[in-house]
């Protein structure tokens, strides 16, 4: 396995089927984002191109179909800065899946009814819209707590909507982290008792060392702690404790 330097991990068996369960889930969940992002993208360029904002229902109907696929996402949308956009109306069309009696239930996210104030005139400086906006590429950011939509420690995956190279905002998903413990937690525990999910190669994601609780960013020091092993394509990767 590349990047594992000591033989612990590679001569388990039961380690090393529990790392590629890992790495499928991890890439099937990148797979099904990959899919809603690119639908809704669409949605904005072809409205964008008609001098719009894109419609509240293509977006639902858009993320609808998507949780028929069994995402694990919770909320999904298209934020925009952009004056032709925020002239129509359309500056934050995003939805989000709330739980009601009977059940969770999609509701458009109202940005003024949240206590946040003015998020919408501000976001600019979120990284999940300004790294998309300064490189024109997608990022996942997190985790982090959402206090706007989820109230819970949440990754965003963003991408860019380009028209001939003019930024006109983001499609964006949210996942939140305890849907990703729960697909992991026991996994991780078969690779080894400590052994920890990591996003963008230092925040400890999913972990069941109270050393290293959800959204800490790890030094240096405590990197050198772990095995890295990259999850190829994605912005995630496994700690694995080194012995001795």
């Amino acid at each position: 396995m590349k990047g594992m330097r000591g033989r612990q991990y590679r001569d388990d068996p039961r380690a090393v089927e529990a790392i590629r369960r890992c790495e499928s889930l991890v890439h099937e969940w990148h797979r099904q984002i990959a899919v809603l992002q690119g639908r809704l993208i669409k949605i904005a360029v072809s409205a964008i191109g008609e001098g719009d904002a894109p419609r509240a229902a293509d977006v639902r109907a858009c993320i609808e179909e998507t949780l028929s696929l069994d995402s694990h996402f919770v909320g999904a949308g298209f934020v925009s800065g952009h004056p032709q956009i925020r002239s129509s109306g359309g500056g934050m069309v995003w939805w989000q899946l709330r739980e009601r009696e009977g059940g969770a239930q999609l509701q458009p996210l109202d940005a003024d009814q949240t206590g946040v104030g003015d998020y919408q005139h501000g976001f600019d400086d979120s990284e999940w819209y300004s790294v998309p906006l300064r490189t024109g590429a997608a990022c996942m950011v997190g985790p982090y707590v959402d206090y706007l939509c989820t109230d819970d420690f949440t990754l965003t995956f963003s991408a860019p909507v380009l028209i001939d190279g003019e930024f006109f905002g983001i499609v964006g998903v949210d996942v939140i982290v305890r849907d990703i413990e729960r697909d992991l937690d026991g996994l991780l525990e078969r690779i080894d008792a400590n052994a920890v999910l990591l996003a963008n190669g230092r925040s400890i994601v999913v972990s069941r060392d109270p050393d290293f609780e959800t959204g800490r960013r790890l030094t240096r020091e405590a990197l050198e702690k772990f095995e890295i092993w990259s999850i190829a394509g994605t912005a995630f990767s496994l700690g694995l404790p080194r012995s001795g």
